[in-house]
């Protein structure tokens, strides 16, 4: 006897498929998530490598494997802009704390440059002041109080910063730039990544040799020209869409910086015997003085 098509033999087929078109979007959240998590881990290392390479001691960076470091260009852009940020916050809050008399910000550029010198710049200092006395280690005290009373007094200086008139950034782009009140915040901001480059693009012009550890050599390796100047030209636009509020001649501020960078590098690799960890920190901290120091020139040139 026929009763009619069998309703129960399709139900299945148009529940298996049912369920096969809802599990498609679930199957790529989950090659999207596992991407996502691996890209994070990826990072993670990445700028954990860096933040090494920057601030870590000699041991600390024998004792990890060569090929950790060659993830580190990248992370040292990331630990170098954690470190601005992170200035740019002690900053603001020192300035809660001790308060905002009207002529000076002395107190937290104290703080600001002990924060720097203490942490993220405590290796690059102390190999620039190593390379700079040579074989005199009295000297070592006072120059490294001369390059920390010149460092504070410079952020001094830059924190100083007079009115000049800019046009506003689009509302969902504004809040990368600090305000007319903040606009030293910039050159926190900026200077550990121009610091950051030089360490990128001296190994462009100093191989790595015998003298060179190979955590500093798997870094060379891995940066390569292109990312050196891709890093430069993005570097170079910040640095003008930020100081866009001067006159043509703060094109000089990038030029100081992209100058100083290689040619510090090269002396400084040819003072230690070859590309070493000490040339590069101490090319890092030179570029970052410089940047300052131009930026200070070029503000006082055109007021």
């Amino acid at each position: 006897m026929n009763d009619g098509p069998d309703e129960t033999a399709s139900a299945p087929a148009g529940i298996g498929q049912r369920a096969k078109g809802r599990g498609l979007p679930s199957r790529y959240v989950r090659i999207a998530a596992s991407t996502g998590a691996l890209a994070c881990l990826r990072l993670a290392r990445s700028v954990r490598a860096g933040w090494l390479l920057l601030s870590a001691s000699d041991e600390r960076i024998a004792a990890e494997p060569a090929e950790a470091f060659r993830d580190a260009p990248a992370g040292l852009l990331g630990a170098s802009l954690a470190a601005g940020i992170a200035s740019c916050v002690l900053w603001a809050v020192a300035w809660r704390v001790f308060g905002e008399p009207a002529m000076t910000r002395f107190m937290p550029a104290v703080a600001c440059a002990a924060f720097l010198i203490l942490w993220p710049l405590r290796r690059a200092v102390a190999g620039a002041v190593d390379i700079t006395c040579g074989r005199d280690p009295s000297a070592r005290p006072l120059a490294a109080a001369l390059f920390v009373l010149g460092f504070t007094l410079c952020l001094v200086l830059v924190s100083l910063e007079h009115y000049h008139l800019e046009k506003p950034w689009p509302a969902w782009l504004a809040w990368l730039r600090p305000g007319r009140r903040y606009k030293f915040y910039r050159v926190l901001l900026l200077m550990p990544l121009w610091g950051a480059w030089a360490m990128l693009i001296t190994p462009r012009f100093c191989r790595p040799d015998e003298r060179t550890e190979p955590a500093v050599a798997a870094f060379a390796r891995a940066g390569g020209p292109f990312r050196a100047t891709i890093c430069m030209g993005l570097l170079l636009a910040a640095t003008i869409k930020y100081f866009a509020y001067l006159p043509w001649q703060q094109l000089n501020i990038s030029a100081a910086a992209i100058a100083t960078g290689p040619l510090a590098g090269v002396v400084l690799c040819r003072r230690t015997g070859g590309l070493t960890r000490r040339a590069l920190l101490a090319a890092n901290v030179a570029t970052q003085m410089v940047f300052m120091l131009a930026y200070l020139a070029t503000r006082n040139l055109v007021t």
